[in-house]
Formats: structure tokens, sequence, C-alpha cells
């Protein structure tokens, strides 16, 4: 019975995305500007979804072929891309350099690695490492749109989705860092090679002592919107059960998402007495 209704679920999801996509691409069909004041990388349509609210005077259009919305964000004129999560961001950061802004903001959810972390907070990275390889950390200098010595903490990035306490645990013990994410280290990376400065702001999506299930791997592993429902969809039909935790989830991403707007426009909007950066 819960076998059935799960696959009812999905196949309802499954037309509505498309429906979705299908309308959303009819109007996106556009490029995005180029020489922006900011670009702001995302991962996932689920945390650029409320900053696309938040712009003014906003247009959907396409860097490449990713989904974005250009518009004015605070004070800046920007456009936000939602580029993909873990391996996918090279793809995004490439397609987001293309166009040349003057500061790439990279935004995001990131996962705790310490106690008194709690969801809903507000990282800036001062400092983006990596656990895969001998990779060296990527320092990052004051952004010129932010104002004064903002306090900074350091990031880790990993190919592993840590899933439990005690990878999250390890992974702390490995680099030091207070939180995690899959992609800042490539972002920071190609932002370095290409010379354009960059702020990297992840907001606090998921607690330490919070497991998250095997099968949100797979799905954020998928580089398309499609496959990541795909993926989702057969979750839920081999463990029916988990719909319920897999809803929480996605609930708490929401609420993050909505947090990290927040601190996007007050970033984008506290530039006003200050010199745009030099292109």
């Amino acid at each position: 019975m819960l076998g059935r209704i799960a696959k009812q679920l999905a196949g309802q999801a499954a037309r509505q995305l498309v429906a979705s996509a299908k309308a959303q691409h009819a109007v996106a069909r556009q490029p995005a500007p180029v020489e922006p004041d900011v670009g702001v990388l995302f991962g996932l349509r689920l945390e650029a979804a409320p900053t696309w609210d938040r712009m003014e005077l906003s247009t959907p259009c396409l860097a490449g072929k990713l989904p974005a919305v250009a518009g004015r964000l605070g004070r800046q004129v920007a456009v936000a891309v939602a580029g993909g999560a873990g391996k996918a961001a090279a793809r995004g950061i490439r397609e987001l350099l293309n166009l040349r802004p003057a500061l790439v903001i990279s935004a995001g959810l990131a996962i705790s690695l310490r106690p008194a972390l709690a969801k809903g907070e507000v990282l800036i990275a001062g400092e983006v490492s990596c656990v895969d390889g001998e990779s060296e950390p990527i320092p990052l200098d004051q952004a010129p749109l932010l104002g004064g010595d903002p306090p900074r903490t350091p990031l880790v990035s990993s190919s592993q989705l840590p899933r439990t306490a005690s990878d999250r645990e390890q992974l702390a013990a490995m680099s030091g860092a207070p939180a995690a994410d899959l992609e800042a280290y490539t972002i920071a990376a190609a932002c370095r090679a290409a010379g354009v400065p960059l702020i990297v702001v992840r907001c606090i999506g998921v607690a330490l002592d919070e497991e998250l299930p095997a099968d949100l791997a797979t799905v954020l592993e998928q580089e398309s919107a499609a496959s990541r429902l795909g993926a989702a969809a057969g979750a839920l039909v081999r463990s029916p059960g988990r719909a319920k935790d897999l809803w929480k989830i996605r609930q708490d991403a929401c609420r993050a998402a909505e947090q990290l707007a927040e601190a996007l426009v007050g970033i984008c909007g506290g530039a006003a007495d200050h010199e745009p950066p030099e292109r």
C-alpha cells in the first residue's frame, strides 16, 4: 500500500517538475547579461529560490544552459545561478565566470561540524580547505563589498557527504573547520585562477547530531533536476517510510535558504559607501 502511494506521489512530482521546467525554459531563453557587479552561484534551485524571489527588476535567464535570474540584489546588479551541487559546481562556476562578474559570491547550505554551531547560523568563510587529495587551503581575501572586518571562519569541502555525527567528528578532526560543504573548494580554486574576488557564504542546514539518509548523497550527485527527481523517487519507492524524513530535511533546507537569502541581501546592500570593485 505504502509503495503504491509512494509511486503515485513520485509520478505526480515528476509531472509537476516537467511542467514547471518547460514553463521556466520558455521564459528563460535569453542569455544572462555580462559584467554584472555580482555573480552569485548556488548549488541547488532550492538554495537559490528565496534569493531569486528577493531580487528586484528580476528576469529569468540562462548562464550557458544553467537556470539563472538577473536583477538587483541589494544595491548591486547581479546574476544568480543554480549551478549544481558537488562535482557539478565545476560547470557552474565556469559558466558564471564566462559572464565576467566583478565579484563572485558562492552561496549555499552547509553541515555543522561543531555542537555549538546550530541550524540557521550564517557563516562567511575566511579559508576553504579540501580533504580530498593533497590540496592546499585557499585563503579568501577581504571582499570588496563587505565593510569593516566581519568574522570569518574556516570551511572544509568534501566529495563525500558526511551523513552521521561520527563522519562529521572525523572530518572536523582532519580539517579543524567548524562546517563542511561539497563544492566551495572547487569554486575558490576557479576564482583564484581567474583572478576574481570571492565571498563564500553558507547557512547551516544540518546540525552535528542529525543523521542524513544514505540515498540523499545519490540524489545530490545527480547533475540535473530531472535525474535528482528520479533518484529521489527511487529512494521513496524502495523505502516509503522515509518520506517523512525526507520531507523534514527539505523543510529545514528551505528555512535555511530563506535565512541565507536575507544574509545575501544584507551583504549586497551594505556596499553603498564603498567604491565598486575594479574589473
